[in-house]
C-alpha cells in the first residue's frame, strides 16, 4: 500500500498473519487505537510513513511477527493512554529500523516486552511527554541495540534484558551514538552505554561503557 503525497490514513491498519506486506509514504493516524498492528507471524516493511497523534501506540509487533521500519517519524503517539509509546515490540517479535525519529511520544519512543528486540540505525529517539516517560524501554527479556544513533532522555532496562547504544562501523570511522539521560538496570539486566552516561545499575545488574 503507497500513497502520495499527503495521503492520510484515519484509522488503524492491522497486518493479521500476513507476510511481506508493504507500507510507504502513508500518514496514519487513530484517534482512539495503534497506527498499524503486526501480528501473529506477520510480517511488513514500513517505509517513509508518519505515525502522529494515534490515540494507543504508532507501531505495534506482536505474536513472533517481524517488522522493518525505515524513515519514519512516530511523534505524540499515546493520546488517550499514557503508557503507549512510538513503537511496541512485543511477545517474541523483532523489528530492524533505519533513520527513523521517534519525538513526544506519551511514554516512548521505542519500547520492548516479553522477548521483544529491535535493532536501529541511525536513529532519533526523544522522550516521551508523560511524567515517568522514558527515551527508550527494554522489560522482559527484551534486547535493544542502537547503533549511529542520538538518544534523548533516560533509558529503562528491567528484568533480563539488554541495551546497547553504540557506534555504526569501524571503531575509527564510524558513527558515534550518543545517549543524554539516565540509565536504570535493574533485575539482572545489562546495558552498554557511551562514555561519561549516568547509568543506576544494581548488582548483579551492571553497566558497561564505551563504543
Amino acid at each position: 500500500l503507497e500513497g502520495d503525497v499527503g495521503a492520510t490514513i484515519a484509522g488503524s491498519i492491522t497486518l493479521d498473519g500476513g507476510r511481506r506486506v508493504t507500507l510507504k509514504g502513508l500518514t496514519v493516524t487513530s484517534t482512539s487505537g495503534h497506527g498499524v498492528l503486526v501480528t501473529d507471524a506477520g510480517s511488513a516493511t514500513i517505509q517513509d510513513c508518519q505515525f502522529v497523534n494515534n490515540g494507543l501506540y504508532g507501531v505495534v509487533v506482536l505474536n513472533s511477527s517481524f517488522a522493518r521500519l525505515v524513515g519514519n517519524q512516530f511523534i505524540g503517539n499515546g493520546l488517550v493512554d499514557t503508557t503507549a509509546s512510538g513503537v511496541l515490540i512485543n511477545r517474541n517479535s523483532g523489528a530492524f529500523g533505519e533513520g527513523n525519529i521517534y519525538s513526544n511520544n506519551a511514554f516512548a519512543g521505542v519500547e520492548l516486552f516479553a522477548n521483544g528486540i529491535y535493532r536501529g540505525h541511525l536513529e532519533t529517539v526523544t522522550k516521551g511527554s508523560a511524567s515517568l516517560a522514558v527515551a527508550v524501554s527494554a522489560d522482559g527479556l527484551s534486547h535493544l541495540d542502537l547503533r549511529g544513533s542520538t538518544v534523548t532522555g533516560n533509558a529503562s532496562v528491567s528484568n533480563q534484558s539488554r541495551l546497547r547504544v553504540q557506534r555504526l562501523g569501524p571503531p575509527d570511522t564510524g558513527t558515534l551514538s550518543t545517549l543524554d539521560g539516565t540509565v536504570s538496570v535493574s533485575g539482572l539486566s545489562s546495558a552498554r552505554v557511551p562514555p561519561g552516561v549516568a547509568c543506576n545499575a544494581g548488582s548483579p545488574s551492571y553497566c558497561q561503557f564505551g563504543q
